[in-house]
């Protein structure tokens, strides 16, 4: 499956960031999300977390997942990627990667 492009620090505790994801095959097509469940999973310095992404156009292979309270308290760098669940099959992306940083005050 084909790679996510993230490139970006976010703030320690901030909410409501949007993260809109196009899943793509490694030939660059979008995967229909029909009848899938989208998975976002992170790795910190405090552990996994698994969140479910809403699926937005499972067509085209569009889901998105909205930062809530909680999800970003640890600074420092968060291994991710996205797990697409069929049910008699699941696809994972490549590893993407963002950062918290600390609030200024």
């Amino acid at each position: 499956m084909g790679g996510v492009n993230c490139n970006m620090t976010l703030v320690q505790n901030d909410i409501g960031i949007v993260f809109n994801f196009n899943v793509k095959d490694e030939n660059n097509l979008n995967v229909d999300l029909t009848n899938a469940t989208v998975r976002l999973i992170w790795k910190n310095d405090t552990g996994k977390t698994t969140k479910t992404c809403t699926i937005v156009d499972a067509i085209n292979g569009v889901c998105r997942y909205v930062i809530v309270e909680g999800d970003l308290t640890t600074v420092g760098k968060y291994d991710c990627e996205l797990e697409v669940d069929f049910g008699t099959t699941k696809l994972t992306t490549n590893k993407f990667t963002f950062k918290v940083r600390s609030e200024l005050g």
